[in-house]
C-alpha cells in the first residue's frame, strides 16, 4: 500500500517538530540542574571559608585583645602561621574613637604587602565596598566573594571579613584565597559565565 505524499510530509514535519522540541528543552533542563548543583557547591564553599575566617579571627583574639604591650609589633609574626599556601590574611584596625571608613589602618598581611602600597591597598578595599558593613557595625561577619587585584597585579578572591571588637577598637580579619585555587568554581561570578556553560 502506498501512502499519499501529504501523509509522509505531515509525519516528517511532526517528527521534526518533536526533535526541535527535544533540542530546545533538554539544554534548558540540564542548565537548570547544573546551576542548582553549582549554587549548592558555592554555598558549601562559602560556608567553609567563612568558618575558616572565624577560626582565624578567634585564634588572633587573645593577641588583639591585649592592651599592654600593644599587639601591633607581634601581629605580622602571629598572622604568618595562620595563612596557608593558597590562602592569605589581611588585618585592618579602626580605633574605638573613630567610626568612618577612612579610619581603618592596614596593620598586617600575609603574604606581606610592601609598605609603599599599603595605603593604596586599603583604599582599593574601601573603593570596592569591602569595609562598608563593618564601618557601620563592627559586630557582623561579612561573607563575600569578591575578586580583588593586589598592588602587584596578582588576582585574589576576598572570601570573608570577620570583625574582632576590643576596648582599643575594631579589628577586621580578612581572609583571601588565590584566584587559581578557586578557578574551578563560580564563587564570584554568575553561573552562565562558567567554563561548563
Amino acid at each position: 500500500k502506498i501512502r499519499p505524499l501529504g501523509g509522509v510530509t505531515r509525519s516528517l514535519l511532526g517528527k521534526l517538530v518533536l526533535l526541535l522540541l527535544v533540542f530546545m528543552t533538554v539544554p534548558v533542563i540540564l542548565y537548570s540542574e547544573f546551576r542548582q548543583a553549582d549554587s549548592e557547591k558555592r554555598r558549601l564553599l562559602l560556608e567553609s571559608v567563612r568558618a575558616q575566617g572565624r577560626l582565624i579571627a578567634e585564634g588572633l583574639r587573645p593577641l588583639l585583645s591585649r592592651e599592654d604591650p600593644s599587639p601591633l609589633p607581634e601581629l605580622n609574626d602571629a598572622v604568618k602561621p595562620l595563612a596557608a599556601n593558597f590562602a592569605g590574611l589581611k588585618v585592618l584596625f579602626r580605633p574605638a574613637s573613630d567610626h568612618g571608613l577612612e579610619d581603618f589602618f592596614f596593620v598586617a598581611s600575609e603574604p606581606p604587602v610592601p609598605a609603599a602600597t599599603l595605603k593604596a591597598e586599603r583604599d582599593r578595599l574601601i573603593e570596592r565596598g569591602v569595609l562598608d558593613k563593618l564601618a557601620q557595625s563592627c559586630q557582623v561577619q561579612v561573607p563575600i566573594a569578591l575578586r580583588h587585584l593586589q598592588g602587584s597585579g596578582t588576582g585574589e578572591l576576598l572570601t570573608s571579613i570577620t570583625p574582632v571588637t576590643t576596648k582599643a577598637g575594631c579589628w577586621a580579619v580578612i581572609t583571601t584565597h588565590s584566584s587559581t585555587e578557586m578557578l574551578g568554581t563560580a564563587i564570584d561570578q554568575p553561573y552562565w559565565k562558567t567554563i561548563e556553560v
